[in-house]
């Protein structure tokens, strides 16, 4: 919600510091706010480290193959 609302910084942090903690089965969705963020800052290579490595943790096969394509689309190799 804080990145959604322009503050990116302050989202970064909250994020960052949450991660080590947060339940097994929230660390991919962590993540892909973390990727959103770093996105959003133009760190496109830090953003896909995020979303390759949630997708590595996504415990639904529906979850991991959303992540995958944010990645692939991330990279622009994106296919339907």
């Amino acid at each position: 919600a804080l990145a959604e609302g322009g503050d990116i910084g302050p989202a970064r942090v909250l994020l960052e510091t949450l991660l080590p903690t947060v339940p097994g089965a929230l660390k991919p969705h962590t993540l892909a706010a973390l990727a959103l963020v770093a996105q959003r800052e133009g760190r496109l290579g830090e953003a896909l480290q995020h979303l390759e490595a949630a997708a590595g943790l996504a415990r639904h096969d529906a979850d991991r193959r959303l992540l995958q394509r944010r990645a692939a689309a991330l990279r622009g190799t994106a296919t339907a």
